[in-house]
């Protein structure tokens, strides 16, 4: 009677398991599961996105800082919504930006430099150094934390909210385009004239001797059988404007006998609609001070420091 006691009893075991999982609903696991995967998705989406829009945004800054023009922009949309831009620059390629969502990461000036920050705060690397807005940072989700590095550093946690929040508007103007951040930073870069005047020189400083004479040559781009060219001068400089034909020319300056410290040429271009585009040349007085006029040597020759001080590039010549 044991024997078939126990039998019974193992029998009844194995009939109220199976009825259990019989009854068991996984849907609510399933969902669970399916949102989870579908949060993955967007995270890793928001990750490149941020990626994307990061490194964007210093090429912007770099254009900025290095005087580039923007030679076209195109919206990129998904079916009708605009989500974000390709920007060519006349100079730096083309870079992609996306629009934000809310405000966290942007850029701040110090000191005449752009650097990033997190809700108005400076982000920093692993020393504790602003990072500037040129350098783009790297991104990415560990441990269910928005992580960033720089230059391959190492991987810090992102403080504050930590939302994309880096494009809130781009205003498309006629001769610029503003981008304008969450945290209300504007970032604004000039558009490539289809009407322009460049001069054949390097920088905005150049120099000339006292009573010499130099020549410049000038283009102006999308000019009309009317263009006219222009110089006015300062400082006792004269200028003569030399066209060959509608798009060419050059300008002939000529310095006075004594120099002034500094001074100015504006070099103009007006077209038939009456549209004006110029440039400005600057001219500063040269120095050059030898501290000492004389040096003893030896001999056996050797090595030699000869302190100078000048404004003017120079080269130094020995005669044997």
């Amino acid at each position: 009677m044991k024997t078939k006691l126990l039998t019974t009893f193992l029998l009844g075991i194995a009939t109220i398991l199976f009825a259990a999982c019989d009854k068991y609903d996984d849907s609510k696991l399933t969902g669970r599961v399916d949102d989870l995967e579908n949060r993955v998705t967007e995270l890793e989406k928001l990750v490149n996105d941020l990626n994307t829009t990061v490194q964007g945004l210093s090429s912007i800054v770099t254009a900025m800082e290095n005087e580039d023009r923007i030679q076209n922009i195109t919206p990129l949309k998904e079916g009708e919504a605009v989500i974000g831009y390709e920007i060519t620059f006349s100079k730096s390629g083309t870079v992609k930006i996306l629009n934000g969502e809310e405000p966290s990461l942007g850029v701040k000036d110090e000191g005449g430099i752009l650097y990033w920050t997190v809700d108005g705060n400076f982000l920093t690397d692993g020393s504790g150094n602003k990072i500037p807005a040129t350098i783009a940072p790297e991104f990415r989700v560990e441990n269910g934390e928005l992580q960033y590095r720089v230059n391959g550093g190492e991987w810090q946690t992102m403080p504050g909210s930590a939302n994309i929040g880096l494009i809130k508007e781009v205003q498309d103007g006629t001769e610029s385009v503003t981008f304008v951040l969450s945290d209300g930073t504007e970032i604004t870069i000039p558009k490539v004239q289809s009407f322009a005047l460049e001069l054949d020189v390097e920088g905005t400083e150049i120099g000339i001797m006292a009573g010499q004479r130099m020549t410049i040559d000038y283009t102006v781009i999308s000019g009309d059988a009317n263009t006219l060219v222009k110089a006015i001068s300062e400082g006792g400089y004269t200028v003569e404007v030399n066209a060959t034909d509608a798009t060419k020319g050059y300008l002939s300056i000529t310095a006075p006998a004594e120099l002034p410290d500094n001074a100015t040429i504006l070099v103009i271009a007006v077209n038939g609609k009456g549209e004006m585009t110029g440039k400005i040349l600057s001219f500063e007085k040269g120095e050059l001070t030898l501290v000492e006029n004389t040096v003893t040597v030896g001999k056996d020759g050797g090595e030699f420091t000869v302190s100078i001080k000048t404004n003017m590039t120079y080269s130094v010549q020995i005669a044997r």
